[in-house]
């Protein structure tokens, strides 16, 4: 009997228990949350291109289509308006992450075995080795196997960021997504509907300030957008695309294939969470590929190759000219570079 772990069920697990129940006569998945209540975190999301989602656009948790997005500089000292254009989308969705993960958890519960309220240690993880065929971390930015092999480090590039969900009046930030520009700070506005919404700021983590809830508020107030309470908002640690050497996301480990997938590998884009379609292609990859390390590496160095040249040029011209003159060019261009940068 060959047996799959999956460690994390959000996006990127989800996807790899699903790839692999075509594959493995065993297949468990364990996550820290639950799908009976509020997943902290996973809340309204953007996906600029839902064709990488395996379920169609009719499913519990797909909340409406959109086909752009708009994008905002402002200058801080003045909460002057500088740049705004808007970018068009492939196909694009708005998703509640919450709803979505949770249906796609019960459409595989007669498939594998789920085990909710389900931390897993570095300690059982090892343990595993040995035991199971094939792990699956999909446990996040700061993944369990980083505390369980000496050979996974930390990611080297990271973002600081904070976020919330609310209810109020978010009228001028719907039906469009909005993203805005604060120098240093990039917040983002995802509107499910007129008076629900997600939002968040994220900092390089070289530039984050040392109290980022007060200037989150701040900034909220600047936006004109409802202001959170301590207790209202999420801190996380978002990596950033490459920031994982590859060689590091799949290797044997006393007769187990293991794979870093999703965060766990860096596969995602810049300040925002643009890499949930990223996430979920690497999880199928990494089943895929689950007898062969390098065929594995070789995907994710090869799918995100563009991406990051892509990021390296940008980073490079916002050196060169300033965040604000190259937001200007991108709104006299059109090009679709603001959401990589982004």
């Amino acid at each position: 009997m060959t047996t799959a772990k999956i460690i994390g069920g959000g996006m990127a697990g989800l996807a790899a228990a699903q790839k692999a129940a075509q594959t493995f006569d065993d297949v468990e998945l364990y996550d820290e949350g639950t799908y009976a209540d509020s997943r902290e975190g996973a809340w309204g999301e953007l996906v600029p291109n839902y064709q990488q989602f395996p379920f169609s656009k009719q499913v519990d948790g797909v909340v409406r289509n959109i086909d752009q997005i708009e994008l905002r500089t402002v200058e801080h000292s003045t909460s002057r308006q500088i740049t705004e254009f808007k970018l068009n989308l492939q196909d694009g969705v708005i998703i509640d992450r919450d709803v979505y993960e949770t249906m796609w958890a019960t459409e595989l519960n007669n498939q594998i075995t789920v085990y909710e309220d389900h931390p897993v240690t570095p300690e059982q993880l090892q343990d595993w080795c040995g035991t199971a065929d094939l792990i699956i971390d999909a446990s996040g930015p700061q993944p369990v196997s980083q505390n369980a092999f000496e050979h996974i480090s930390s990611h080297s590039k990271t973002i600081e960021t904070v976020s919330t969900q609310q209810s109020g009046k978010f009228r001028q930030y719907y039906p469009i997504p909005v993203a805005v520009i604060f120098g240093a700070a990039k917040m983002y506005v995802t509107t499910k509907s007129q008076i629900r919404a997600t939002y968040g700021v994220g900092w390089d983590r070289t530039k984050a300030p040392d109290n980022k809830l007060q200037r989150f508020k701040s900034l909220c107030e600047e936006a004109g957008l409802p202001v959170p309470s301590e207790r209202e908002v999420v801190y996380g640690t978002e990596p950033v695309m490459g920031s994982r050497p590859y060689r590091q996301c799949a290797f044997h480990q006393d007769g187990t294939e293991v794979r870093l997938v999703g965060d766990a590998a860096g596969v995602v884009n810049w300040a925002s969470r643009f890499g949930l379609g990223r996430a979920i292609a690497s999880a199928y990859a990494a089943v895929e590929y689950h007898n062969h390390p390098k065929k594995y590496i070789d995907w994710l160095q090869d799918s995100t190759r563009g991406d990051r040249i892509k990021h390296q040029i940008l980073r490079l011209l916002e050196q060169g000219v300033g965040e604000q003159r190259l937001m200007s060019v991108f709104g006299q261009t059109r090009s679709e570079y603001p959401l990589h940068w982004f």
